[in-house]
């Protein structure tokens, strides 16, 4: 077993499993204003496709959000770290996915495209021992209380077409 306590931005599938819905989060496309001052923003999805894309690889729907609004060849960047993206976003090498709750805390991070978001739900999740073990049982109730404060925001809804998953 790799861990016994998981915090997960799908819901779990396995049914021997303990999970809660915890909280949410909203992931949203931003740019740096050094790259906003030099290229503009997209103010369309179709004026997205001549930008620069900073995403993830895979198919979350995070990585696909970045591949169904920009030009394959537009990508200039693409990992499989979301703190990689942000900062490279952050570099102003592009536009890309960034934690709502980061990209509007940093000032050198502007939004755009506000109807091309993400919701996604926290789900912490536990092996079944869970119920006999404190020491567990006392982590889980931490995470619990920790991810709290991470309440649905307004209008959340997520606007991009065909993109799969929770």
């Amino acid at each position: 077993r790799e861990a016994h306590i998981a915090i997960r931005l799908l819901r779990p599938v396995q049914p021997d499993l303990i999970t809660k819905q915890v909280g949410h989060l909203d992931i949203s496309l931003f740019a740096s204003r050094t790259y906003a001052d030099r290229y503009g923003l997209p103010r369309t999805e179709k004026e997205a496709r001549r930008h620069r894309a900073v995403g993830l690889l895979g198919i979350t729907p995070t990585a696909v959000l970045t591949d169904k609004l920009f030009s394959a060849d537009r990508h200039v960047f693409l990992s499989n770290s979301l703190l990689a993206v942000q900062q490279t976003i952050h570099a102003g090498m592009g536009i890309g996915p960034v934690v709502n709750r980061i990209g509007n805390s940093d000032r050198a991070l502007v939004p755009c495209l506000p109807n091309a978001r993400l919701h996604k739900e926290i789900w912490l999740t536990a092996v079944p021992e869970i119920r006999e073990n404190a020491r567990y049982r006392v982590v889980f109730d931490f995470l619990e209380q920790q991810l709290k404060p991470y309440p649905p925001l307004q209008n959340t809804t997520p606007t991009i077409s065909n993109i799969d998953g929770a």
